[in-house]
């Protein structure tokens, strides 16, 4: 049998109202919700990261290809489009798939309005889900003459769906279309929202290209398991010496390096967590020993020695840590699950560029996490477990 385990299950003191027991019920109640909030911080800052980071590859895909040299103005030169092009970097172990893009800047003129904005010329062969997931109202293109604008520009110039609109392009001599708002969309992505509308292709090469098959670039989508850095090393394999490839997080640096200055959060409230759970725990064991004095005395005049005594003691303060850290797993996980399905704590999305607080809990992860800190609990337990060995029998029996 194995004593000191038996003698663990038995250590708490009869009384329900005894000290030891308001003390093991606050250790508890400390762990539990260390553990919760672990639990919320990581699905929440996860979240956070993957629903913006989304957002962003929405509109332009993990990499784009285009013309050698281009400046980052969107003002990118046309260049021939092929189908063996296509086909060659469809094959690509880890691309999903690959959009026709021909972008140019434009102006839009509204009741007496005017607003700068790049024209994105799209064909059926799009993939427009993500403007299908953020569309307000009205429907995406289907023709040349239909433009898809965002929610700040129907409220900068007064459009609603249905109106007419002139879209002039800057070109020696300048040519214009006047396409009708088929649909409004809004990302919260401000700076992307404010100029990009969504429109036929064929307008831009009718207008740039004498109606020939060119593009102003290639948004390539990967499948999450894709390494963009291996996907590009093969694009650059497979394209022309006049085409280009850049990663996302190199056309948009700044909002990546935020992204991840966010997991400086996540490691701060992780590391706060840890110490107010440890300290819990700490505090409970020499609570616990000081009250057990008496009963350590005799047990080491009995001829137990330390170490089994002190098995005692952490059987019973890993009991308190596994019964903290299972509530705080289940009420950190619950709340997560009813964020999910309710959407209840909103957020300021001119701030967040998000409505609401995003969640995305990680089996793995939280399991990692909650395996990380029990190992950094129990190397914490260890110092404070060897005042036992202080313990003089013969004072300790008389130890009232």
């Amino acid at each position: 049998m194995n004593l000191p385990y038996f003698i663990a299950q038995r250590l708490s003191g009869r009384s329900k109202d005894s000290f030891a027991n308001r003390i093991v019920n606050i250790a508890i109640a400390g762990v539990t919700m260390g553990f919760a909030v672990i639990v919320i911080a990581i699905a929440a800052v996860n979240g956070f990261q993957k629903e913006i980071e989304s957002k962003v590859k929405g509109f332009s895909g993990d990499i784009e290809v285009r013309r050698t040299g281009t400046a980052d103005n969107y003002d990118y030169p046309l260049f021939y489009d092929s189908a063996e092009l296509n086909s060659n970097i469809s094959n690509i172990s880890g691309v999903q798939f690959v959009n026709r893009v021909a972008a140019k800047p434009a102006i839009i003129k509204a009741n007496d309005e005017l607003l700068g904005i790049i024209y994105k010329g799209v064909d059926s062969t799009y993939h427009s889900e993500f403007f299908k997931n953020h569309l307000k109202v009205g429907v995406l293109p289907k023709n040349r003459n239909d433009i898809l604008i965002s929610q700040y520009m129907a409220k900068k110039l007064g459009l609603k769906l249905g109106d007419k609109i002139r879209v002039y392009f800057i070109k020696q001599p300048i040519r214009a279309i006047a396409p009708t708002v088929c649909g409004i969309y809004q990302t919260g992505l401000e700076e992307q929202d404010k100029m990009l509308a969504i429109g036929s292709m064929s307008n831009i090469q009718r207008i740039f290209a004498d109606n020939q098959n060119q593009i102003t670039h290639l948004e390539i989508f990967l499948n999450s398991q894709a390494n963009p850095e291996s996907v590009r090393t093969q694009l650059l394999d497979i394209l022309d010496y006049d085409l280009d490839c850049h990663l996302i997080t190199e056309l948009q640096p700044q909002i990546f390096q935020w992204l991840k200055y966010l997991d400086v959060n996540k490691y701060i409230i992780l590391t706060l967590m840890i110490f107010v759970s440890a300290i819990c725990l700490i505090t409970a064991l020499l609570i616990l020993v000081i009250e057990r004095t008496n009963m350590i005395g005799i047990l080491k005049t009995l001829g137990a020695t330390n170490s089994e005594i002190k098995k005692i003691f952490l059987y019973k303060i890993f009991y308190i840590a596994i019964i903290g850290m299972a509530l705080g797993n289940l009420i950190g996980v619950g709340l997560c699950y009813i964020q999910q399905r309710t959407g209840i704590l909103k957020l300021n999305q001119e701030t967040y560029y998000i409505d609401i607080v995003p969640i995305d809990i990680n089996p793995t992860m939280i399991i990692l996490v909650n395996l990380f800190c029990f190992l950094i609990c129990f190397f914490a337990l260890m110092l404070p477990v060897q005042v036992i060995s202080r313990v003089l029998p013969a004072k300790s029996v008389r130890f009232d």
